[in-house]
């Protein structure tokens, strides 16, 4: 008699959860790769060939954040660049500080990637290089001038603030080990060289 009960009672505490149950079962059991983070990645980049000339202000579309919308180049090595830093971009690509500017707009881009994944390759950079950004809307290439390994103590070696338009990459030191503790950031400083100059 205590067994029927018992087993009464289990399945009017479980039946209305069966569906929950279910779907936890296909869930974890699944052959289909997990999702481990509920920001979604999306994609408004199309290129552009437009190296010379203008273009106007109204066609520099502002991406949402997590966008791919532009990418990088850097002699053998390439990425995606998002707009705007998540852990879930940078698993991707690179991705832009958003409060920095859009390129073309004559102020500081900043880029920031793995030194494990993709910016991996900046450990050989060197001055004189020259790196490219590929928007919707133009192609735009700086040449390097600087680079620097710097602490979180330290003051860094550029001015988001000014009025000159200079990419700056940054990633984390020592290159192929995720070290972002120990504060320490090795960044590239290019200047603008060419590029369709955005008119108002």
């Amino acid at each position: 008699m205590q067994t029927v009960i018992l087993i009464c009672a289990v399945t009017l505490v479980f039946f209305p959860f069966r569906n929950g149950v279910d779907s936890v079962i296909e869930e974890y059991f699944s052959t289909e790769q997990p999702k481990f983070s509920t920001i979604t990645l999306n994609q408004a980049y199309i290129g552009s060939e437009n190296e010379t000339g203008h273009v106007y202000y109204t066609d520099v579309e502002m991406p949402e954040a997590n966008t791919f919308y532009a990418m990088f180049d850097c002699g053998d090595f390439s990425s995606k660049i998002y707009y705007g830093i998540s852990d879930t971009a940078l698993l991707d690509g690179v991705a832009q500080l958003s409060s920095t500017s859009m390129p073309g707009l004559g102020k500081p881009i900043m880029l920031y990637g793995y030194s494990f994944t993709h910016f991996a390759g900046l450990e050989d950079i060197a001055v004189g290089d020259l790196l490219k950004i590929t928007t919707n809307y133009g192609v735009y290439k700086y040449e390097v001038k600087e680079t620097d390994t710097f602490t979180s103590s330290e003051k860094p070696p550029y001015d988001l603030s000014e009025e000159k338009e200079t990419l700056i990459l940054c990633t984390d030191s020592p290159f192929g080990e995720y070290k972002k503790s120990q504060g320490e950031t090795f960044c590239v400083i290019a200047e603008l060289v060419s590029g369709p100059e955005v008119v108002y």
